[in-house]
């Protein structure tokens, strides 16, 4: 049982952890991404993980982006600490 956040969760490598941790119905999943509206196949994880998974919009490169993300992660843990962190994100300019 953990709770973990997965930045840059949308495809690859951030995806499959996603898929492997939520294998684990305790775990507790955090999935960051540029944009979540385009991030079908992390979508279709949490379509069948019962309240584990949780997207975010995060921009690694947009400072406001990342100013908001331990917010939206307190909002999601609910008070519950956050165990571990993978950092998955690609900068791409």
């Amino acid at each position: 049982m953990g709770s973990y956040a997965v930045i840059g969760a949308s495809k690859g490598i951030g995806l499959e952890f996603v898929r492997q941790l939520l294998a684990d119905p305790s775990n507790v999943v955090l999935a960051t991404c540029r944009n979540p509206d385009g991030a079908t196949d992390l979508a279709a994880l949490g379509k069948g993980a019962q309240g584990q998974l949780h997207i975010f919009a995060l921009d690694t490169s947009d400072p406001e982006s990342i100013a908001s993300a331990p917010e939206h992660a307190r909002t999601a843990l609910g008070g519950r600490g956050l165990d571990y962190l993978l950092c998955n994100a690609a900068v791409v300019r």
